[in-house]
This record gives structure tokens, C-alpha cells and sequence, in this order.
């Protein structure tokens, strides 16, 4: 089974497509209409809820293998499985079967945009999860199993491949990378050959190394300043493909093979900074200050939350002008005193015998305040020692003010725009340092995001000013972490609450705070990456003289923001007004009888509850809450009675989804159980909804 999935900007012109096919047959839908102009109207209506989401449809082609059928039944179950699988489970959509071609194939069209919450699907990971629900698929319906892409040993090119190569003549990197990996792999036995086979052809590797480099567990490949991942080229090309193709690593035999690797990767990222004579002489020695000025790195305190102010490059800038190489501690103060760094120098970086200066001095006074060639020298450069390396300070802060388990480091060529994400704990982050430090001399911005599967409670608050977010302050949104991005321009990370908070609340959260506080809009969705402290800006519009300006952490505090629960309570009320809203909208909601009140729901939940503790003693109680819903809704009760009746009726809610959680969680119920109702859900022969599994 295979299911290719594309996003665009309009509703009608698929719907006419797949609806024109001859014998298409809609299979499965949660929208009134069935032509493609009321459907397309019908979508329309929630698509005005996010007006500036360009891409709000999303369609995707589920194809059977040649010989292969499925019933109807089997393919709505299909349509339900992959809706929930990409988390648009309450999300308009229509499925239409085709008839027309040798094998059975569905179009799937649906709505990005929740027609509630007005949130928008993430699309992060979207065809590897695809992938899994296609998987799952087969192997329930006993269909011929189709490989994925990722597990083929060699990647095919891509339409865009192609296309480039006929129209230059020339393969491309990946291709050309490809051929040279199989003809150095081919009758190589160890590391070391494969290594120095690929050095003889201008490819360098980065290894990635574990348990105190006893395994090897990923490989990088450089040709021609692009970095692409083993997997980018194939399974067969990543660390675990290349030694079952006969490579085998060994710590003691390959070590000099390693070392080469990690000079020459390091070497590359150097030489691809513009810099100047003195620093290019600076690249290459050490000195202690003695017979020319030294680059030094100021030593900053690392401790915990606070409001100090972090520049990641004052200590660098310092020691650049010092003729011991140390940090100078302004008397007075300035914001951030550093601590001096050790007398004669300590850690530096020599800047030639010709005692050529390189200084904040030489830059003017926004030399402090951005980083160029002379700061990657510093940071990549760097020797150990008493000297403090304030990228990995400013990462440490930044993540341990956030506080998550894991996160989503992206990262994004200015160049191209082409972006490429990593899932990291935090550990895993400062280990790939050297990685993320030599990315991004190379021209691409770090941004960092609480992983997808991490509950939590950090909304991004984006584009402030420091009028901005003093605002917020005094009026108790302090930022856990505050971001300066570029010279006045700043990110705000804001923890609403001790828990996690459901992903729609979070967004209405940033949605509130961006409004109140001349935040950008456009970043309020609950999954928005923010800037990681410690690297450079790479946008052209803030560079100066070809520097570009660091991303500084100035705040860490990690606290909750005082005013988060009164906050979280008022937009608590409003989501569900605005379920209550949609649900009207939707034709799925009916009025109260005169005669019901607030008690009698609560007395029919608690006649229906007994009935089914009866009839399914072993029912799971979310599900009981879901047909007992439809039930009252059926009944005429509103949807205020309804979630009442939830809320002081379902057996152990607040154990089951905590206290903060069961307005929220009982919203969504009566929510699911209406919308069923209108999409004639199974019922079981009494006309309650279908027993439990």
C-alpha cells in the first residue's frame, strides 16, 4: 500500500478532479454537501478561521498493489485509521474511491485547519508517520508489504534530481556521493580504508561515536561544502549499512583514521570563514600572548536561573583586545561582568607573529554585539583549560530553562532555505556542538523546539521589543527564557504551568500573548521554533561588515509566569464557548428542552453510566464518557449540561485527566460525540453508540 500525500492552497480544484472521475464514489466524509462546490464551501468556512494559512489542504492518493482489493468497509476503516494516524481525527474531510485504473486507489482530501480550536495540523514528520500507518495497514489486511524509502539500500533521485541533471549535465551531490561511497566501500574492511579512500577523492566524513567511542553510530559526508547524512543516500551508506557491507570499525585500529576525520571536518569549517590574514595565520597556532596580541575567551558564570545578561561573544571580543588574552571586568559594571580570565592568557588563539590586531576596537562599538569570522575561530578553535566556551554556557541555560526532555533542533541554510531537523535530548545537544558550530559558520541558522512527543507547557512568544517584554513583565509574563535574536529584537519563552498543557491551549495561549503584546502572529502555533542562544544570526539583513550578530540568552529563570493560571482559565472558557460556537455552526448541537436542567443531566449520566457498568463492566471510562455524550445529545441537553454533567459525574475524571484538564477534557468529548452523531456513526442495535471494544 502506498499513499503519496501533497499540501496546496485550494479546496475546489481537487474536489472537481476526483469528483469527475468516472465511478468515483465519496466512501467516507464528515461534510454535508457531496458535489465539489458545497463541499468546497463547506471547507471555505472553517478555512476563514486561519486566513493566513496558505496551505490548508491537504490530499493524499492511497494505492493498493496491482491484484490486490479491499471492501468498502475496509477501506473506511483505512480513510479512519490514517486520519487519526496524522493527527486529523476531528478535521473535515472526504474520501473518494477510484475505479478507474488497474488497481483500487482512495484521494483523500481533508482540511488542515481544526474546525474548532482553528489550530492547524502539524506537518512535522508527516510521511515518516505516513509511512507507519501504511505499514500497520498491510501487515492488518494481509497485503503485499511495499518497502519504504528509508529502508532501501541506495536512495533514488528525486523528480528535482533528475530535472537538474538534464538540464546541466551534471549528477548530483548526492549521486556523485553515492558512486564514490560504493566504489571506496567496495572490498574495504575496515574504517580506516573506507576513510582514507573517500580523503582521496576530497570527500571528508563526520563520525558520530558512542560508549566511549567503542561504536560507531553515524556517519555525515562532505563533498563540496554540503553535508548529507548516510541515510539522505541510503541505508546502505549510513553506520550501521556500511558495516554490513563488510566496514568494520575497531577503537584501537581506527583511531588514527578517526582523529584524521575530525582534523579535516574541523579544518573545512575554518576554511570556510571569511577572514582575514591575521586570522587565517590565528587558525593555525596557540600562544600563551607572549610576542603578539592572542585571541582570549572571557569565563562567565554558568550557575542557574537568573536574569543575567549572556553575550557569547564579550569574553571573545574582550580577549581579542587584551594583550594577555584574558576578559577584562569593566569597573562599574556594564550588564554582564565576566569574571577575568586567568593572568598570561590561558586559552587563546595566536594572531601571527606580525602582532597584527584584531580588536572590538578595530570593528567599532557594534563590534561587541556580533560575531564574524574571528568569534567561529574563538568557538571552534577553542582550547581547553580555564578558558569558558560561552556557546555551550548560553546552550546549557537556554535548555535548562525550557526544562524538556528532548527537543527538535532544526537547522536551516540561509542560502537555499533548506531545512533539516534532528531529535536531540539535551545531552545529545551539547555533544553535537562541534556539528552545530561548524553548520553554522556554514551558513545556517539553529533553532531549537520542544520535541513533538514532549508534553509541556512553553509557548514561543516571537518579534518583541524590550518595551515589549518589560510590558509583559509588569504584568506577570515573565519569560523563562528570554532570546535576543538580533540587536533589540527578541523571543520570549513563556511557561504557562507546572503540567503540560494540551496543544491547543498552548496555541491559544501565544495567540493571546502575541496580540496583547505586539508579538508576530504568524508565530503563535503550538509548535513554532524558536532561536538557539549561542550561535549567529545568519540573516543578511543583520549582518555588519560581513559579521553577523549572536543570539543571546538573557534571561533563564525557567519559572512558571505569575499570572499563567488566571490566564489559562479565562482561554479555557473561551475554547469551550467557541466549541459551543462551532458545534452550532456545524448543525450538530440542538437547544435545550424547556424541562432539562444542569440536574437532569447529571441524573441521565449517572442512569446511563449504571446501565453501562452493567452491561460492560470493563468498559474504559473516556469511552463510557463518549457514548454517554451522544446519548444526552440525542436527548436535547446542551453542551453546557452535557460537559456538566462530565465534570461531576465520570468516575475518577481528575485522577484520570487531572484536575486543571476536566473542563477541557469534557469540552472535547461532547465535542467527538456530536460530531459521530453527524457522521452516522456505528450504533449498536438499541440505538446507543457501538459497545465497547
Amino acid at each position: 500500500m502506498i499513499a503519496k500525500a501533497s499540501k496546496g492552497r485550494g479546496f475546489r480544484g481537487v474536489l472537481s478532479y476526483v469528483l469527475s472521475r468516472d465511478g468515483a464514489e465519496i466512501i467516507a466524509t464528515s461534510m454535508a454537501a457531496r458535489d465539489a462546490r458545497g463541499l468546497a464551501r463547506e471547507f471555505g468556512q472553517v478555512r476563514r478561521l486561519r486566513p493566513a494559512v496558505a496551505r490548508a489542504v491537504l490530499h493524499t492518493a492511497i494505492a493498493l498493489p496491482p491484484g490486490e482489493t479491499l471492501s468498502g468497509e475496509q477501506w473506511r476503516e483505512v480513510v479512519s485509521a490514517y486520519l487519526d494516524g496524522m493527527g486529523l481525527r476531528d478535521h473535515q474531510h472526504v474520501a473518494v474511491l477510484h475505479h478507474d485504473t488497474e488497481h483500487a486507489h482512495l484521494h483523500l482530501i481533508a482540511s488542515r485547519i481544526h474546525p474548532v480550536t482553528g489550530t492547524v495540523a502539524s506537518d512535522s514528520h508527516d510521511y515518516q508517520r505516513q509511512e507507519v500507518i501504511m505499514r500497520q495497514l498491510e501487515q492488518r489486511y494481509g497485503l503485499r508489504r511495499v518497502a519504504p524509502a528509508r529502508e532501501a539500500p541506495r536512495r533514488a533521485p528525486t523528480r528535482g534530481e533528475i530535472e537538474r541533471a538534464v538540464r546541466t549535465g551534471e549528477a548530483s551531490i548526492k549521486t556523485r556521493l553515492q558512486q564514490l561511497c560504493d566504489a571506496a566501500a567496495r572490498g574495504a574492511t575496515t574504517l580506516t580504508q573506507y576513510v582514507e579512500r573517500l580523503h582521496s577523492v576530497g570527500v571528508d566524513v563526520i563520525l558520530t561515536l558512542q560508549q566511549e567511542d567503542t561504536r560507531l553510530t553515524g556517519i555525515q559526508y562532505i563533498l563540496d561544502d554540503v553535508v548529507m547524512k548516510g541515510s539522505d543516500l541510503g541505508k546502505g551508506y549510513a553506520a550501521l549499512g556500511i558495516q554490513r557491507r563488510g566496514v568494520t570499525y575497531d577503537k584501537d585500529r581506527d583511531a588514527a583514521a578517526v582523529r584524521s576525520a575530525r582534523e579535516r571536518a574541523q579544518h573545512r569549517a575554518l576554511g570556510a570563514l571569511d577572514r582575514g590574514p591575521a586570522l587565517a595565520a590565528a587558525a593555525h597556532g596557540r600562544g600563551s600572548g607572549a610576542g603578539g596580541r592572542s585571541v582570549g575567551v572571557g569565563v562567565g558564570a554558568a550557575g542557574g536561573g537568573g536574569r543575567e545578561r549572556d553575550r557569547a561573544d564579550d569574553g571573545a571580543r574582550r580577549g581579542l583586545d587584551g594583550a594577555g588574552g584574558g576578559a577584562d571586568a569593566r569597573p562599574g559594571g556594564g550588564d554582564a561582568p565576566c569574571s577575568r580570565a586567568p593572568a598570561g592568557g590561558g586559552s587563546g588563539v595566536a594572531a601571527g607573529a606580525d602582532g597584527a590586531r584584531v580588536g572590538a576596537r578595530d570593528r567599532g562599538a557594534w563590534g561587541r554585539r556580533f560575531g564574524g569570522a574571528a568569534d567561529r575561530v574563538v568557538a571552534l578553535g577553542r582550547a581547553g583549560g580555564a578558558a569558558a566556551d560561552r556557546t555551550l554556557i548560553a546552550v546549557q541555560r537556554h535548555l535548562t530553562a525550557l526544562g524538556c526532555a528532548r527537543y527538535e533542533v532544526g537547522l536551516r541554510e540561509q542560502a537555499t532555505g533548506r531545512f533539516q531537523e534532528r531529535t536531540w535530548t539535551a545531552a545529545q545537544v551539547i555533544d553535537g556542538l562541534a556539528f552545530l558550530r561548524a553548520q553554522n559558520a556554514r551558513g545556517h541558522d539553529i533553532y531549537v523546539r520542544p520535541a513533538i512527543d514532549v508534553a509541556h507547557a512553553l509557548v514561543l512568544v516571537d518579534d518583541l521589543s524590550r518595551e515589549q517584554v518589560e510590558r509583559m513583565r509588569a504584568d506577570g509574563y515573565d519569560p523563562a527564557a528570554l532570546i535576543e535574536t538580533s540587536p533589540g529584537n527578541y523571543q520570549a519563552w513563556v511557561k504557562m504551568a507546572a503540567e503540560p498543557l494540551d496543544a491547543d491551549l498552548r496555541a491559544a495561549v501565544a495567540r493571546e500573548l502575541a496580540r496583547s503584546y505586539g508579538g508576530d502572529p504568524a508565530s503563535t502555533d503550538a509548535r513554532h521554533f524558536g532561536r538557539l542562544a549561542g550561535f549567529t544570526n545568519r540573516k543578511p539583513q543583520h549582518a555588519r561588515d560581513g559579521a553577523h550578530p549572536y543570539v543571546l540568552i538573557q534571561e533563564w529563570a525557567g519559572r512558571v509566569a505569575m499570572r499563567a493560571a488566571e490566564l489559562l482559565s479565562r482561554l479555557r472558557q473561551d475554547l469551550a464557548q467557541r466549541a459551543v460556537a462551532a458545534a452550532e455552526r456545524l448543525g450538530i448541537w440542538r437547544p435545550a428542552r424547556a424541562s432539562q436542567t444542569v440536574g437532569d443531566a447529571r441524573d441521565a449520566y449517572l442512569a446511563r453510566l449504571a446501565e453501562i457498568r452493567e452491561r460492560w463492566p470493563d468498559t474504559d471510562w473516556s469511552r463510557a464518557d463518549w457514548m454517554i455524550a451522544r446519548d444526552l445529545v440525542r436527548a436535547g441537553y446542551t453542551v453546557e449540561a452535557i460537559t456538566d454533567a462530565i465534570v461531576q459525574c465520570s468516575p475518577s475524571l481528575e485522577e484520570r485527566k487531572g484536575a486543571h484538564y476536566a473542563a477541557e477534557y469534557a469540552v472535547r468529548t461532547v465535542f467527538k460525540a456530536t460530531r459521530s452523531l453527524k457522521t452516522n456513526a456505528p450504533a449498536d442495535h438499541d440505538g446507543t453508540a457501538a459497545a465497547p471494544p
